[in-house]
């Protein structure tokens, strides 16, 4: 299963990439535990189930490029299965904002195979997370406009809105007709 995110964070691109290739980058992804030099899991809740992968992951920066990548693998403590990942995080300028494009190659065997639209679902809050994490650790808030395009996208175009560009928009009084998604009522932003 391939997956696409794409969220902007406030900052310019050299220190976002900087924060996320540093040693204590896995910090800004939440339910990441790491477990010595190669060691650690990931926890990530789907629908009523608590899912925690241990394993291992191997992460190479290449400062030029301004990207990140991250071959993982895992099995669910439970025994529900096993996850193999490769991710690529690439960043890149974006007027006041930084975008980071995270590309993303999962494979899934056992019961959690079944759940994959579902681990979808749960790896763009994840990306939601870490774009707020990044804005937190790099200092100031984010700035008050996103650029045009801002947003998540699963492989069919499907376009999300990260929870701090809510936030911004509710406050500016421009997040929209109030539906899910888009800053209104009930959106829990």
């Amino acid at each position: 299963m391939r997956l696409r995110a794409d969220f902007g964070v406030g900052h310019p691109a050299a220190e976002v990439w900087a924060r996320l290739a540093s040693p204590d980058g896995a910090g800004c992804v939440p339910g990441v535990e790491i477990a010595g030099p190669d060691g650690g899991s990931l926890a990530i809740d789907v629908e009523a189930r608590h899912l925690v992968f241990d394993g291992s992951a191997a992460v190479a920066s290449d400062r030029r490029a301004r990207t990140v990548t991250v071959e993982a693998r895992g099995v669910e403590r439970a025994g529900r299965g096993r996850g193999r990942a490769t991710l690529l995080l690439s960043v890149e300028e974006d007027g006041l904002f930084s975008t980071v494009r995270v590309e993303a190659d999962l494979h899934l065997s056992g019961e959690v195979a079944d759940m994959s639209r579902l681990i979808a679902e749960a790896a763009y809050r994840l990306a939601d997370g870490v774009a707020e994490c990044l804005d937190a650790s790099l200092g100031s808030a984010p700035a008050p406009e996103a650029p045009a395009g801002q947003g998540l996208a699963d492989g069919d175009g499907e376009r999300h809105r990260p929870g701090w560009v809510r936030r911004v928009l509710g406050r500016l009084g421009l997040a929209g007709d109030g539906g899910p998604g888009d800053g209104g009522p009930g959106d829990g932003a």
